[in-house]
């Protein structure tokens, strides 16, 4: 089996869903682009990660932690985190779905697979950032 490990540095974004307008008498679509830095940092880890690899053919298993900042909330005032938040989970926005569509839109982009539909098992997990430890994601691909 065959693994290739990809750490992003940044604050993850969930990807946004598509706005529809009306511009005179047409209605069109688009895309708000509020993760595209994301996707950026996220294509960016990739290519380096996956240097002179062709896209894989194969089924993949995907695994990504998530790892977003602490809110102030939860640090007292010499910035270690409070009694009560050490252990509390992230079950706030942005969303998980959004967040791994962002990143499978991301690697697909830059060729790390053909296509995210060969993703047939994914598991995704959102924590709180450690405190020595900087916003981001790990991702693990195994085929």
């Amino acid at each position: 089996m065959n693994e290739l490990r990809i750490t992003v540095e940044g604050i993850p974004k969930g990807q946004p869903r598509v706005r529809a307008c009306i511009r005179g008498r047409h209605a069109g679509v688009y895309d708000p682009g509020t993760a595209d830095d994301w996707k950026a940092c996220v294509r960016a880890a990739a290519t380096d990660a996956a240097m002179n690899r062709g896209p894989i053919l194969d089924a993949v298993a995907l695994h990504v932690v998530f790892r977003m900042p602490r809110p102030k909330a939860h640090l007292d005032k010499d910035g270690d985190v409070r009694r009560g938040f050490m252990f509390a989970p992230h079950a706030q926005k942005p969303d998980i779905e959004n967040l791994i569509k962002a990143v499978m839109d991301a690697l697909t982009n830059v060729g790390v697979w053909r296509d995210d539909a060969q993703v047939n098992r994914l598991t995704v997990d959102r924590v709180w950032c450690p405190r020595n430890a900087r916003p981001g994601c790990d991702i693990t691909v195994n085929w």
